[in-house]
């Protein structure tokens, strides 16, 4: 059943970025390499499961966001201020960050290159905030209220 809502959800994104097409231009741009289009029609038809840097991608280009708000409601709604850590947080970030960085390559609009900048900036903060979460541990020092990076993926 959750196969089928997941391939709902992904067609929409599809969809919303102008098509099968569309979505393989963005995709391919993140993601760096070529994807085939049967590989998004298998998705989009509960054939196989969404690629997460593939629906990153298409949220980031839609303006929409329901996987990642599917996957809020069942980690329970984490407050952004939450001192959890996560790969997700970092591909999610990053990935927002890349787009943001070619849309300035080829732009010289001051709102394309602000909004760079700040995708830019909230990635060095994710990191900056890796980085002292990380040394805590290392160290023996956990922040109250902190977990641990290893109990993270039992979430």
């Amino acid at each position: 059943m959750l196969i089928r809502a997941r391939a709902a959800m992904f067609k929409s994104l599809v969809d919303a970025v102008g098509g099968v097409e569309a979505a393989r231009a963005v995709i391919e741009a993140s993601v760096g390499h070529d994807i085939s289009i049967a590989s998004i029609s298998r998705m989009q038809n509960a054939n196989a499961e969404p690629v997460w840097a593939w629906v990153v991608a298409l949220e980031d280009a839609a303006g929409q966001a329901p996987f990642s708000k599917m996957r809020a409601r069942q980690l329970g709604q984490q407050k952004a201020s939450s001192a959890v850590i996560s790969h997700l947080d970092a591909l999610r970030e990053s990935s927002e960050m890349v787009l943001a960085l070619a849309g300035a390559e080829r732009s010289d609009d001051p709102q394309v290159l602000a909004r760079a900048l700040k995708e830019t900036q909230d990635v060095a903060d994710l990191v900056n905030h890796f980085v002292a979460t990380l040394s805590d541990q290392c160290s023996g020092r956990v922040p109250q209220g902190a977990v641990p990076l290893k109990a993270r993926g039992r979430a």
